[in-house]
């Protein structure tokens, strides 16, 4: 594995932040009219990437969730479309410097970040909405 240097680490980083907003629409855009599961599983998610070597490991902990209650959590929604949103991180990453496995992985952690920001967002809307009486 190459060693970056400062300078490329630096490049490297202003390529990441320039590509966060476009992944914050990503994870706001997935949730869109789906049922969302609650914030706990959202939690365990992020965890699952921080622990995660590999993105093909957040992929099967997205399909374990949905086999395990999909139909009961909203897991069976949204699943498919996640990991659509995931793999399509691939592309972006194979045009950062370095190593392309671990850039992969680091735009899918912040995806789920972003992810569970967005579902919280979404979450606390839906329970204001349903408090209200007119």
């Amino acid at each position: 594995m190459a060693t970056l240097t400062n300078v490329e680490l630096a490049t490297n980083q202003r390529a990441i932040d320039a590509l966060k907003p476009g992944i914050i629409q990503k994870a706001q855009e997935v949730l869109q009219g789906k049922r969302i599961p609650d914030k706990r599983q959202f939690t365990s998610l992020v965890e699952a990437g921080v622990q995660a070597a590999c993105v093909e490991e957040l992929i099967l902990f997205i399909q374990y969730k949905n086999a395990k209650d999909g139909s009961r959590s909203g897991w069976g929604e949204l699943a498919k479309p996640l990991t659509d949103e995931i793999e399509s991180l691939k592309a972006l990453s194979e045009r950062l410097a370095g190593d392309k496995k671990d850039n992969y992985l680091q735009l899918a952690r912040l995806f789920l970040g972003y992810l569970m920001w967005a579902a919280s967002v979404q979450l606390e809307s839906r329970k204001g909405q349903q408090g209200r009486r007119y």
